[in-house]
């Protein structure tokens, strides 16, 4: 299996970690994203669980919640199956302080995500069968797997006010960002100003009439 130089990969008995090339860690900071880290651990089927889709905790050095990837689907019916949990790292950090988080996101050792990690999970799921030497089977850590929108003062909306006094939204900050340059057409979370699957399917409806009014421009 070819393995993405951007994880590290922790498989249990062997403890292997393979570390990433920093190089290709590295990325432009953008003041306006958090900087997050990212998971995945297979486990192995505990069918006392009980997980609903996504599960979150508040406590964590590092996590804030993790999502079992296989529940939408019939399998999660299924006792004897192995599953992954993806998890997502938590970042409070101000805006001036983003940068230094982005360090702190390359710098820390794996062996810290870990031991959160399994910190974590023996916590939240006290009480059942799992135990987190013998159910984990490997853990992939991803040191920019997340990056998220964090709207800034007026991102949304703006400054601008019309002639009765209330805010222009089309002219705030996002939406001028974002109009269309010709052909082009911009879609995603970011447009809307959050990140939320509600902010993607919004944002590609608006690119679909972004492109459809250009088009019907060239028809006349």
């Amino acid at each position: 299996m070819e393995i993405d130089p951007n994880v590290e990969r922790h498989q249990t008995p062997a403890r292997g970690v393979q570390a990433p090339d920093q190089n290709t860690n590295r990325a432009a900071l953008r003041g306006d994203h958090r900087h997050a880290v990212l998971g995945a651990a297979g486990v192995r089927p505990n069918h006392q669980l009980g997980l609903g889709y996504n599960q979150a905790w508040w406590g964590s050095k590092y996590w804030a919640n993790f999502g079992v990837a296989d529940w939408v689907t019939d399998r999660r019916n299924n006792p004897d199956r192995p599953t992954v949990l993806t998890l997502f790292g938590g970042n409070r950090a101000f805006p001036e302080e983003l940068p230094n988080e982005r360090i702190k996101l390359l710098q820390t050792p794996f062996g810290d995500y870990e031991k959160s990690l399994k910190d974590d999970l023996s916590r939240i799921m006290r009480g059942s069968e799992f135990d987190f030497d013998r159910g984990v089977t490997a853990i992939y850590l991803y040191r920019w797997g997340h990056s998220m929108m964090m709207p800034v003062p007026n991102l949304l909306f703006g400054k601008t006010r019309n002639a009765k006094g209330l805010l222009d939204r089309n002219k705030g900050p996002r939406m001028v960002a974002y109009s269309p340059l010709g052909p082009i057409a911009f879609a995603g979370q970011h447009r809307e100003g959050t990140p939320s699957v509600e902010s993607a399917i919004t944002s590609g409806y608006r690119a679909a009439l972004d492109v459809l009014a250009y088009t019907d421009g060239l028809k006349v």
